[in-house]
């Protein structure tokens, strides 16, 4: 009985020093998460000005040269003779 009790307290020993060592890999971990951040690309990066290859004016001249643009402005015209 006594040496059931001790192996009880010794494996109960070994975990808190896992769990100890899972706890400080964990924060070191975050710390360098955290520090490295700001060099994390953000989601919506491509929608910055400073990510832009096009001016708002190239992209406009643009699509008004493709047929699509054409397509969309014949469908404009016949819906308005339409109304």
């Amino acid at each position: 009985m006594d040496q059931e009790i001790k192996d009880a307290i010794a494996n109960i020993e070994r975990r808190k020093k896992e769990i100890k060592l899972r706890d400080r890999i964990d924060r070191k971990l975050t710390e360098s998460v955290k520090k490295a951040a700001h060099q994390a690309p953000s989601m919506f990066d491509s929608y910055h000005d400073k990510e832009m290859h096009y001016s708002e004016k190239e992209v406009q001249d643009w699509i008004k040269g493709t047929s699509y643009y054409e397509t969309y402005q014949a469908i404009r015209a016949e819906e308005s003779d339409w109304n």
